[in-house]
């Protein structure tokens, strides 16, 4: 009798050790339940898909078949009245033909009376897509684009193809095309012909890459990968991206940009 007086009291016992456990919310092994929480990740504007990325790395992507995503247009480097003549057209377009069913891209043509003529796109970025006042950013811009100047093409000035230049660039300000002393030009150091200058680097040049010798357009992709362009932000948090064309060959261009891809590491 005694015995299972003592077993019944041992039973209680452990039966109230464990309620007073369960109501202190300790889990079997003496340890608390852990909380998870998941991992942020940086993305871009509304106007175009972003893909996630690192910390402190931000990502753009702009496919031209989905609209213009808030990019615009302009030209420079020319003499005050030739703006008739140079012929600037703009704006998103269906491809060739021969590149239908890509459907449409964003068209940039002119005509190279000057000899000179840059011909552009560009867009803003700021505190809504992540951009930090004040922050340098290393910046890699990967542009697609259709043409039709074949390899060792011959024209009036320079080639249709090697002599019309490709840049990308960027800066805390607006590029946008300045008149002095009857000569409009860029108001940012973009560099001259195939050089490039403090806001821009010069990536390649139009020729086709598929071996074409024809005036059927093919798609053509560059990027500045290879080589280091900075890009800093003002003290809003905005910056400029521009990529365009500087041109030696004295006839028409007229490219499709199909995408435009960038990538701002801090």
């Amino acid at each position: 009798m005694k015995r299972m007086t003592r077993s019944i009291s041992t039973l209680m016992a452990l039966f109230i050790s464990a309620q007073i456990l369960t109501a202190c919310g300790v889990a079997g092994s003496g340890g608390t339940t852990p909380v998870t929480t998941k991992p942020t990740t940086t993305t871009g504007s509304s106007t175009a898909p972003s893909t996630t990325a690192p910390a402190g790395k931000l990502t753009f992507k702009y496919d031209f078949s989905k609209g213009d995503h808030g990019w615009t247009t302009g030209y420079s480097d020319y003499s005050t009245g030739m703006e008739s003549g140079i012929e600037f057209e703009s704006g998103i377009a269906p491809l060739p033909d021969e590149l239908k069913p890509l459907g449409q891209a964003y068209h940039i043509s002119t005509r190279n009376i000057s000899d000179d003529v840059f011909m552009f796109l560009k867009k803003q970025l700021g505190k809504a897509d992540g951009i930090v006042p004040n922050r340098t950013y290393k910046a890699n811009i990967e542009i697609s684009f259709a043409t039709n100047a074949f390899s060792g093409s011959v024209g009036i000035g320079g080639s249709p193809a090697e002599s019309v230049f490709v840049k990308v660039g960027g800066a805390p300000l607006e590029p946008k095309a300045e008149s002095s002393n009857d000569y409009v030009g860029l108001n940012l150091d973009k560099g001259a012909q195939n050089g490039g200058g403090r806001y821009a680097v010069q990536i390649g040049n139009v020729a086709k890459t598929d071996g074409s010798e024809d005036n059927r357009y093919a798609i053509k992709t560059l990027s500045n990968e290879s080589q280091a362009l900075t890009i800093t932000s003002d003290a809003n948090g905005e910056l400029w991206i521009f990529v365009g064309t500087d041109s030696g060959f004295e006839g028409t261009t007229t490219l499709y940009y199909t995408s435009i891809d960038i990538t701002l590491s801090e």
